[in-house]
């Protein structure tokens, strides 16, 4: 929960959210996966405990980093779709590490940035190279990067899994004109990408 003091009370919301949907995946999965959040600051605790009841979730939270709380960082692998590494397959041996930023609207890099900040490794999930619509950058929330890796654990494969959850592809809005949309600037309240990588590098 490193990027939490970085997002607004929308994204804030919608990454509990997301974190509700990933624990219903959880407990209606055939294979048991040991889910751990890290992070859970007071301010953090208090906001999930106001919109949701994850205080009973049967999954281990800390109030650490990721990095204290995994002091041995070449085990993790940092899932990010930026990565130009591509997870080929789920090993026992890593620990997969979904990070709990809620983007409006997407920023690419972030993530990506910030594993390699840290030093650790970094893959992004096969989407191209198995989903056949894929046209352009992917936008996948945190309950269906955890939904498709639960997939492959069960058994399926990488074709079947993204059938089942497939990917969100956004695509930008031609003006009347057909000319190029230029990016909004950031507004004073809005973190930039330097921003969110400094205020939180763990």
């Amino acid at each position: 929960m490193s990027y939490f003091n970085s997002m607004t009370y929308e994204e804030r919301r919608k990454l509990v959210e997301q974190l509700i949907l990933l624990y219903g995946v959880l407990r209606k999965s055939e294979y048991r996966m040991k889910v751990t959040i890290t992070g859970i600051t007071p301010v953090v605790h208090k906001f999930f405990t106001k919109h949701s009841n994850y205080s009973s979730w049967k999954i281990f939270t800390s109030p650490k980093s990721l990095l204290e709380s995994y002091p041995t960082p070449s085990s993790l692998v940092y899932l990010t779709p930026d990565s130009p590494n591509v997870l080929q397959e789920i090993k026992d041996d890593d620990i997969y590490v979904i990070g709990g930023y809620v983007d409006l609207p997407p920023c690419p890099n972030v993530s990506l940035l910030k594993a390699e900040k840290q030093g650790l490794r970094h893959a992004r999930l096969p989407i191209p190279e198995h989903f056949k619509f894929h046209t352009g950058y992917t936008d996948l929330k945190i309950n269906e990067v955890f939904a498709i890796l639960k997939c492959i654990k069960e058994g399926l494969s990488w074709e079947n899994a993204l059938l089942r959850y497939p990917p969100i592809i956004p695509k930008p809005k031609k003006s009347k004109h057909h000319t190029s949309p230029q990016p909004p600037l950031p507004s004073p309240s809005t973190p930039t990408l330097s921003h969110i990588l400094n205020q939180h590098p763990n």
